[in-house]
């Protein structure tokens, strides 16, 4: 119990804070309500979150790893060819910065009106991340390891198979944690956006219909998404690091 107040004090204080905020603001509750109306309203109905929840953990997931995929084969490709490097680089980084709520309409035009937009976007934006870290992994080979593969007369491929993807596992490892809680920010972005379906889509409802206690109990549920994605890959990550000491 001592450890769980430790680690959780910020997340109580700023539940108390936000519940003493609300019952002396005298605010409607169409506008915001106390925490303990989130808590009755997951408890009354939980069943009507676990569709939504689950939509949008397969989006988050899929763009995550398909994201990650992405940036992992551009990095290969930018770290056989110095032309190839000078071309994406550029692109990669245009492609990204574009804000989502200018990329959607497009996608829409290209990819439909449906879910393939929501996953074509969260892997946009998953992937500059992924790219980045393996770029980072595949350049961190081990001292004098490069020059003993020079010596034994290692082709391009071999290095790359046996000496530069084993060298950027703990890298990607890293990027699949920073993209746990990001997959599911985008991918809430675009449900929001594009109202297709999941949280995103139950949350833009709710506001819409002035219930505000159902879009900060989909909130809530979407935040523990995020945190057991985000344990999960953390775990991952320990372990990694662990059997590569």
């Amino acid at each position: 119990m001592k450890r769980f107040v430790l680690q959780t004090w910020a997340v109580l204080l700023l539940l108390a804070g936000w519940s003493f905020w609300v019952r002396h603001s005298g605010l409607n509750g169409i506008v915001i309500v106390t925490p303990l109306a989130v808590a009755r309203e997951l408890i009354h109905d939980p069943s009507q979150y676990v569709r939504p929840a689950l939509h949008t953990l397969a989006v988050a997931l899929f763009g995550m790893f398909a994201g990650l995929l992405c940036g992992l084969l551009l990095a290969i490709l930018t770290w056989m060819s110095k032309v190839i490097t000078g071309l994406s680089i550029p692109l990669a980084l245009l492609l990204t910065s574009v804000p989502v709520v200018c990329l959607i309409p497009l996608l829409t035009r290209i990819f439909g009106y449906d879910d393939r937009t929501v996953f074509v976007t969260v892997i946009i934006l998953c992937f500059l991340p992924g790219f980045v870290f393996a770029s980072a992994g595949l350049k961190a080979l081990p001292a004098m390891s490069e020059e003993y593969f020079y010596v034994q007369g290692a082709g391009r491929w071999n290095r790359l198979w046996r000496l530069a993807l084993p060298a950027a596992v703990p890298h990607l490892a890293v990027a699949l944690r920073v993209l746990a809680v990001q997959s599911v920010l985008s991918a809430l972005v675009a449900e929001f956006l594009m109202q297709t379906g999941g949280l995103g889509f139950l949350i833009a409802t709710s506001t819409a219909d002035l219930a505000m206690d159902q879009a900060l109990a989909a909130s809530f549920v979407s935040v523990a998404i995020a945190l057991a994605l985000y344990a999960a890959a953390s775990s991952l990550q320990r372990a990694v690091a662990k059997y590569y000491q």
